[in-house]
């Protein structure tokens, strides 16, 4: 199985949409395991309600992935429970039209990432106030489902350049879009 390393400490990143440079100072891993929390719209660790046959959740701004500002978020899997549950992500949260700067980054299912399996190759980075947002979808017209996404990669400790370092000393992270 393909697996996507984390930053290595010390490593120099530049954040065009912060428009700093920052190193990395620590690096540990990210496994959560979240459901739907239907009375308070939120998809939350412990929540487990279900989805209606053929309804979705609307896009949602996930609390549990928005990092402090000294982090760095790299989600490097993420992964459904169940078939019938497309996964749709937009990064930064909010409506994609007339302009605002939210983007739909991505589509999953629970058949081509199934919590056993998680697809690595879709990866994406996430700041502090730049959380993601998501929706799910029951694709079933007949059963009521009780999603669990589960979501895996790594959180780093970072701290902010005062200069640029010198060229190919550095990685550019886009916050915004799959890798």
């Amino acid at each position: 199985m393909f697996e996507i390393p984390p930053f290595k400490i010390d490593f120099n990143v530049y954040v065009p949409i912060l428009k700093k440079f920052y190193r990395i100072l620590a690096a540990d891993n990210i496994n959560k395991i979240l459901g739907w929390n239907a009375a308070q719209a939120v998809f939350q660790r412990g929540s487990i309600d279900v989805i209606a046959p053929a309804a979705n959740t609307g896009y949602q701004p996930v609390a549990e992935l928005n990092p402090s500002e000294d982090e760095l978020l790299q989600i490097t899997g993420m992964g459904i429970t169940s078939p019938d549950i497309t996964f749709q992500v937009k990064q930064p949260s909010g409506v994609d039209r007339f302009g605002t700067p939210a983007q739909a980054i991505g589509e999953l299912d629970g058949l081509d990432s199934p919590t056993a399996t998680p697809r690595l190759l879709h990866f994406f980075y996430v700041v502090a106030n730049k959380q993601p947002s998501f929706q799910l979808t029951n694709r079933s017209t007949a059963k009521f489902i009780r999603p669990q996404l589960y979501i895996t990669g790594f959180r780093y400790k970072w701290e902010q350049l005062e200069t640029q370092p010198g060229e190919g000393k550095y990685q550019i992270v886009h916050i915004g879009g799959i890798q």
